[in-house]
């Protein structure tokens, strides 16, 4: 088996795993405050590759609910292991299935942000307020998936996601041919479960792209440019360089 989780206090610097069926490349790096303080990231990034099937998720967590990171792990964490316990179904039904147990998380995940501590270094005032937010839950934006090789060389993927994390898939020869829309409105939360409209769901039975990027809004200078490891090195960088930079997660998937 293999596999990844981001520790939401560590940077991971741009690596690369092949597996039998699946080049990937991924990165994770805190905002450069985030860093200087010693603070969680609110991204969380996880994937999981076993006999041909890759499950992945790319959380992050929206700084104005209580403690957003405590939602992207949590959240993250479940759908990997739900997609990779799927079958051919998903590829049938995935859209209600999904939109189904995002629902079923919300009481698991309530009781799981009751218990999360507040930092007892921080001012009363400010404890009260995060206080205040426990009562209306923790949010998270989203991407995950599953890609499955099939036996005559093909593969087929699952894909939902809700809120401004990039998804863009990539011909063989370099050529973009899907963009996700941006819906921050879109996103899901520990308290009230999927909050807007319905999750963005793509299903290819048979996929049609060579390459899937996955990545946080700390990497926006990445939109609309063609992609290769020198950009996306040069656009890690450049987003750390700044010192209003957000945290920045990314994964490349090749088939």
């Amino acid at each position: 088996m293999n596999g990844f989780k981001s520790n939401q206090r560590k940077e991971e610097e741009l690596s690369f795993l092949n597996t039998d069926f699946f080049q990937l490349c991924y990165g994770f790096y805190r905002a450069r405050e985030t860093m200087e303080n010693g603070e969680k990231s609110q991204d969380y990034l996880v994937f999981q590759e076993e006999n041909g099937t890759l499950a992945f998720a790319l959380c992050d967590g929206v700084s104005l609910s209580f403690y957003g990171d405590a939602a992207a792990k949590f959240l993250g964490d479940k759908l990997v292991a739900w997609l990779m316990k799927q079958d051919e179904i998903l590829f049938e039904e995935g859209k209600a299935l999904f939109h189904a147990y995002l629902e079923t998380l919300t009481e698991e995940a309530t009781k799981h942000i009751e218990a999360v501590p507040v930092n007892s270094h921080l001012p009363e005032l400010v404890k009260s307020v995060l206080e205040e937010k426990r009562n209306n839950g923790s949010e998270a934006m989203f991407v995950c998936g599953r890609i499955d090789a099939l036996s005559n060389g093909l593969y087929r993927l699952f894909l939902s996601s809700g809120g401004d994390i990039r998804v863009r898939f990539f011909s063989d020869n370099g050529e973009e041919v899907y963009q996700s829309k941006l819906e921050t409105g879109v996103r899901w939360s520990t308290k009230r479960g999927l909050i807007g409209e319905k999750a963005n769901i793509v299903i290819e039975k048979s996929c049609a792209f060579h390459k899937l990027l996955l990545y946080s809004d700390g990497l926006a200078l990445l939109d609309e440019k063609e992609i290769g490891s020198d950009e996306i090195k040069e656009a890690i960088s450049q987003s750390l360089a700044t010192s209003e930079s957000d945290d920045v997660s990314l994964l490349e998937i090749t088939l």
